[in-house]
């Protein structure tokens, strides 16, 4: 028996997947690259794509994405972006970026850095207005609209299943967060 109806299914959305998707139009579309360059970085408009890597840890935590181009005059540049769908805030969470970035600054790695916060745009944080710039889930649909081909819908269906994840009520489990919380000042 065939179905009409597309929406039999419910695909559950993670960061995880959402981070795996922006990471590889990072390195596979250069019109992605230069779109989200255009972004996080106002007055670049050339620059070499080098590599966006997922999943990223070092001795100050985890980046969701680095990515790192390069400017023919002004050096290499890294860029950590943080994706949030409907997590639960994270104190300090931007200052950690912050030392994360300056900790590859100091190996040499790029001459400077950015910050950008990835999410859809109801997402809020403590620390949301400190990051350098934003992009939203829905500019990334927008930009997907762009191209009318059977990749991009399916893609757009993704994002818009993380979206209405973010806008369905979600339940927060108070003594695993305070777990979380205490083993993270342990570590530090």
């Amino acid at each position: 028996m065939e179905h009409e109806n597309t929406d039999i299914f419910t695909q559950t959305v993670t960061e995880s997947d959402i981070d795996w998707l922006f990471c590889v139009e990072l390195n596979c579309s250069e019109r992605f690259q230069k779109w989200v360059t255009s972004i996080i970085f106002r007055d670049i408009d050339t620059f070499k794509h080098i590599q966006c890597w997922r999943s990223v840890s070092n001795s100050a935590g985890e980046s969701d994405l680095v990515w790192i181009i390069e400017h023919p005059i002004n050096g290499r540049y890294i860029v950590l972006i943080e994706n949030k769908i409907n997590a639960a805030s994270q104190p300090e969470q931007y200052n950690r970026y912050v030392e994360r970035a300056e900790m590859y600054i100091e190996e040499g790695l790029a001459k400077d850095y950015s910050i950008a916060l990835l999410s859809p745009e109801s997402y809020r944080s403590i620390d949301s207005s400190l990051y350098h710039s934003y992009i939203s889930y829905e500019q990334v649909i927008d930009w997907l609209d762009s191209d009318k081909d059977a990749r991009s819908t399916y893609l757009k269906t993704i994002y818009c299943a993380a979206i209405n994840k973010r806008n369905s009520p979600i339940s927060i489990d108070e003594s695993n967060l305070c777990f979380r919380d205490k083993i993270w000042q342990l570590g530090k």
